[in-house]
């Protein structure tokens, strides 16, 4: 919000304390400004106004576009405060002024139309409006705006700005917040905010999240004309119905298939309506859903999709087909963004008024909302915050769009005072003389931190101690080894340790190595890095190119061990110094051998209490440290089937059993999982990676063997889509009467589980890592469906990783991990083995255990 920083300093407001215009904190004493505004909102005749016009537009409940009623008392409602406004706009909506009615100007957002529900709730102002309900709570907006407008007026002479009140028509599916823009209602607004009612959410509790909230949102109906007939003779008929099936089918490979999992997306088919008598094949089929995403770019990637897919299914089955997007009538709702800076501003306020623990942050959600159109414009910072409704001692809990929905009132004076603070808030945050400065700025890294991440940077780059870094990695890339068979990596780490002075244990599972530095007593924290090559024939010609046929590093884990032993030779001077003990883990077969799992096995590491790694990144300069609190990498299984049916000659289906059909429906119907079964915003995958069965055209076979992955970001998930490819494997290998054996090959290898990184443990590498390269070298890495078996770490104690970047363009170290092309930038090599150290270091300074 950069314009923030462009307006001229006025005033502050009357209601901010006067004190040291150095001290922002006297500046502004929000805690008084809310609680003064939550006390007026809740005075007995406050609250009773505000209860009698909720109750009276609950009782009129009108459609989009014909909220003549409600228009009509709102203005009678801003007459009487002597609030200015212009109406109509978008046919019954208005935007209320309250202030200087001068720049700048802020919105605050309510919408006034009911929906097309018959209300069920037995009260004294039931709907009086047969089959018309206030069921999503737009009464409840409506009030709490008025509340706020009726508080601000108040104080109208110290505004020094204006608040535009925009009372919204037509949000259930009729887009009437971009008819209000359309109509210039948020002209040079500069930012706006909106409340909606959550009755799964505590009364008292409001939440919100920064950045995508809400999903995008779009409707689609299909035509597949075919050609009717009698059902006795398909063949003189085109079968729209069969058709229709395919495309339906085919629209949730979009899902499953097509969109990158961790971009929340889906396609729902919510009717079909083809022909009335079962003995008929009918003309046409018409169908349609809706479809969603998270991105405003992914809507429109899906509503191109769906277009090819429906045209192209009903010509594979000589059918034709037409798609109505209904851009006109029903206008698609773009992703709800929230600005980062205004939910900040947003989340300050609510803490100020319910308390801190009483605001949450939210999930994402795959409902969407027409406040996105607002969100959506460039020159508008907006924020859409849900509030609670829930009351436990009142009639059970039902949620939006119910005829049970049951609103506490309670919220009224809360969403008033919310509203009627923030705007409050803003307008001093324009005027204050430190309007762009932290509110809650963090200590500075301590001196001693930053003379301990320049000694131990400085040290790993001095040339001596650089080119043995360089010559230690290179004499491992020439001789790379597979999975448990590092025999002479580990040899090579055995012999520099015993070259520093450094005691170990091996071996640990086949080829490991466990060395130790430091007292032996507790805190213990350890490092690991992991050894095992790949089976990829190296194509970098250098001097030091790969000497073994068919086999790399081409994931860099010759580097690792080379930064941990350089992490290892600089905690080894400071041996002295260590507030505990450095546990050094040089691990086998990471890749796909779950060498983690049998390392923590031998229980060398169970005294360990947090582990750390790197792991190079050639997606970011050589230099760029990036990770992420949290969930990291996904977890990560594998199956492989077995579907058995009786073989045949071609000519003769009916006297066999197709095992091929059975495994085709099978795996067809494994990504159901993903695209029908699972919540869009928990990322999993499916994929089938091989299939065989049989050997010759003319023969059906005995049997058909297939196998893939399947991966979550979740544990729990992992183990719901185990259950689930066995349950459809073998389901649908007995609606074809066949048999299935499963194996998820669970011995060797094991499942990964997802790598969550330690929040606090994270936040500690963060802190030395922005201390070593600069807070702006520091990257939030986004989740990946890759997986790692450092998660093994993960589950068993503390864990954080962070990836280090390693690209550098003139050196071509621009390819990705496991490409024979591989190739990593060396000066990042003392970067790594510095930060290695010096969060060692800085843990146990900080973990001191006292006796």
């Amino acid at each position: 919000m950069k314009w923030l920083c462009l307006l001229t300093i006025i005033s502050t407001l009357p209601f901010c304390s006067n004190g040291d215009p150095e001290n922002h904190h006297s500046r502004l004493d929000l805690n008084s400004l809310t609680s003064s505004l939550l006390d007026s909102a809740r005075e007995p005749e406050f609250f009773d106004w505000l209860k009698r016009v909720r109750r009276k537009i609950h009782e009129n409940p009108e459609l989009a576009f014909e909220e003549h009623e409600t228009s009509q008392l709102i203005r009678s409602e801003l007459d009487s405060l002597r609030i200015e406004y212009r109406w109509p706009l978008a046919k019954t909506g208005i935007v209320a002024s309250v202030g200087s009615g001068v720049e700048p100007w802020f919105g605050l957002r309510a919408d006034m139309d009911a929906l097309p529900i018959q209300e069920l709730v037995e009260w004294k102002h039931k709907s009086k409006n047969k089959g018309k309900m206030h069921a999503c709570g737009h009464d409840v907006h409506v009030t709490m705006l008025l509340g706020a407008a009726k508080l601000l007026q108040k104080r109208k002479d110290e505004l020094k700005g204006t608040i535009k009140l925009v009372f919204q028509p037509g949000e259930e599916a009729h887009a009437g917040a971009y008819h209000m823009i359309k109509e210039g209602a948020v002209d040079n607004v500069k930012a706006i905010f909106g409340l909606h009612v959550a009755p799964e959410l505590p009364t008292g509790t409001v939440g919100s999240r920064p950045g995508p909230f809400l999903a995008g949102s779009a409707r689609f109906v299909a035509k597949i004309q075919g050609k009717g007939g009698h059902a006795a003779l398909p063949h003189r008929a085109i079968d729209p119905i069969l058709a229709t099936s395919f495309a339906i089918l085919a629209l949730q490979q979009i899902v499953s298939r097509e969109t990158d999992p961790l971009q929340a997306t889906v396609v729902s088919v919510g009717f079909v309506k083809a022909g009335e008598a079962a003995n008929v094949i009918p003309e046409t089929v018409t169908f349609g859903g809706t479809f969603r995403s998270m991105t405003t770019e992914g809507l429109t990637y899906l509503q191109q999709r769906i277009k090819q897919v429906i045209e192209t299914q009903a010509m594979v089955h000589q059918c034709s087909a037409t798609i109505d997007f209904m851009e006109e009538n029903l206008r698609p709702y773009p992703a709800t963004i929230n600005d980062e800076t205004m939910y900040e501003h947003a989340k300050m306020v609510g803490e100020s008024v319910v308390g801190k623990s009483n605001v949450q942050f939210l999930p994402m959600s795959m409902g969407a909302e027409d406040f996105s159109f607002y969100s959506m414009n460039n020159n508008m910072a907006a924020a859409f915050f849900m509030i609670g409704t829930k009351n436990e001692t009142q009639k059970p809990s039902f949620n939006v769009h119910t005829p049970y929905l049951v609103i506490d009132e309670e919220v009224l004076p809360i969403g008033a005072a919310f509203h009627a603070a923030l705007m409050g808030f803003i307008l001093y945050l324009l005027f204050s003389t430190f309007l762009c400065q932290s509110w809650a700025l963090e200590t500075p890294p301590g001196t001693e931190l930053e003379s301990l991440t320049r000694e131990l940077l400085e040290s790993a780059r001095k040339p001596e101690f650089f080119e043995w870094l360089r010559g230690v990695r290179r004499r491992i890339h020439e001789y790379p080894e597979v999975g448990f068979e590092e025999h002479k990596t580990s040899q090579l780490i055995r012999t520099e340790l015993d070259s520093l002075g450094i005691s170990y244990k091996w071996p640990v599972a086949k080829t490991g190595v466990v060395a130790t530095i430091g007292s032996g007593a507790k805190p213990v924290f350890s490092l690991r890095a992991d050894m095992d090559g790949l089976p990829v024939q190296e194509l970098v010609e250098w001097e030091h190119k790969s000497k073994i046929e068919g086999k790399m590093h081409a994931c860099g884990h010759d580097s690792h061990v080379a930064m941990v032993l350089g992490a290892a030779r600089l905690l080894q001077a400071k041996r002295d110094e260590l507030k505990g003990t450095v546990k050094l883990v040089f691990q086998p077969g990471e890749e796909g051998y779950a060498g983690a799992y049998h390392m923590l096995k031998d229980g060398i590491l169970d005294d360990i209490d947090a582990i750390f790694a790197l792991h190079v990144l050639p997606a970011y300069p050589t230099g760029i440290l990036a990770s992420r609190p949290g969930a990291m990498t996904s977890g990560a299984g594998l199956f492989s089937a077995v579907i058995k049916g009786k073989g045949g000659h071609a000519a003769l289906p009916h006297l066999s059993t197709d095992p091929v059909l059975a495994a085709s429906f099978a795996i067809l119907a494994l990504q159901q999982i993903v695209s029908r079964e699972t919540d869009p915003l928990d990322t999993i995958v499916v994929t089938v990676g091989f299939i065989e069965g049989g050997n010759a055209v003319n023969v059906i076979p005995e049997s058909v063997r297939f196998g893939g992955t399947f991966r979550s970001l979740t544990n729990e998930g992992l183990a719901h889509i185990q259950k689930r490819i066995r349950e459809i494997i073998e389901l649908q290998a007995a609606a074809h009467q066949c048999t299935a054996t499963l194996d998820f090959l669970e011995d060797v290898p094991l499942p990964y589980p997802v790598l969550n990184n330690d929040e606090a443990l994270y936040e500690h590498a963060k802190k030395v890592g922005e201390t070593l390269v600069g807070a702006d070298n520091m990257e939030l890495h986004p989740l990946i469906t890759g997986a790692e078996d450092f998660s093994f770490f993960s589950v068993k104690t503390k864990a954080t990783m962070f990836g280090l970047g390693i690209r550098n363009e003139t050196l071509k170290a621009d390819q990705v991990l496991h490409s024979p092309y591989f190739f990593l930038d060396e000066s990042a090599l003392p970067i790594g083995t510095a930060f290695h150290a010096a969060v060692a270091v800085s843990y146990l300074e900080t973990h001191v255990v006292t006796h």
